[in-house]
């Protein structure tokens, strides 16, 4: 499943590759193309026996462990010397803005999905809704996309479907003033339609933030299939 990848390993700097486990997931940075570092982590999951697909955007040189506190951190150091800790330790209630950041910088966070062919791979379809459920919280953004990819008629390339989705919530600190309005805590879903988009025959979906946490519950999605063009 990983073959392109591991065919684009820079060969002539593979001694620098470096690999832990952590939290059922074995990580294995490479240098990729003409990287002299490792700017690839490749992503094992122990759990679902599968290939999570690959990291980017930090350079791992050596992976360790530490215990300077109660319960064991995982740490690595990167190619310019700075050493950064896994923050995945940090309990929900004491999360912060810096804590969905790296070495202070926002990344981007994305889900996507498998094709979907609503139980027909052969009949074309007209999409009818999707429904994505996410999960506010005090963490959130304020820019959260929803891209849609078709492979029939015009071939589209992640046409936007909606953008700028909230999921930020703000606490409300008693004593308070009243009026006041009370925060939208918990998840919460957002539905839009899908027939402008024409007929196809998978579509797939991709989430994505610039910045803050990205807390996705679920995606439904339905379509008209049309099993008379077959015929034809």
């Amino acid at each position: 499943p990983i073959s392109d990848i591991i065919d684009r390993i820079n060969w002539s700097y593979a001694s620098k590759c470096c690999a832990t486990f952590w939290d059922n997931k074995y990580m294995l940075s490479v240098p990729i193309d003409n990287s002299t570092t490792n700017n690839y982590t490749i992503i094992y999951n122990t759990v679902s026996r599968s290939w999570s697909g690959y990291w980017t955007g930090w350079t791992p040189y050596v992976f360790g462990v530490s215990s300077f506190t109660d319960y064991p951190k995982m740490v690595f150091g990167d190619s310019v010397g700075k050493v950064s800790t896994w923050q995945d330790y940090v309990k929900s209630s004491d999360e912060s803005t810096a804590i969905y950041q790296d070495d202070g910088t926002d990344y981007e966070s994305m889900v996507v999905t498998r094709g979907h062919v609503y139980g027909d791979f052969m009949s074309p379809k007209l999409g009818n809704h999707v429904d994505v459920e996410f999960k506010n919280s005090t963490v959130g953004c304020d820019c959260v996309d929803i891209l849609i990819t078709t492979d029939e008629g015009n071939i589209r390339s992640e046409d936007v479907l909606v953008s700028n989705i909230s999921t930020t919530s703000t606490g409300v600190t008693l004593p308070v003033n009243l009026n006041f309005t009370l925060p939208t805590i918990g998840p919460f879903s957002k539905s839009y339609n899908l027939t402008t988009f024409g007929e196809f025959n998978e579509i797939k979906f991709k989430i994505r933030a610039e910045t803050g946490k990205l807390y996705i519950r679920s995606l439904k999605t339905s379509a008209f299939i049309n099993t008379m063009e077959l015929e034809k």
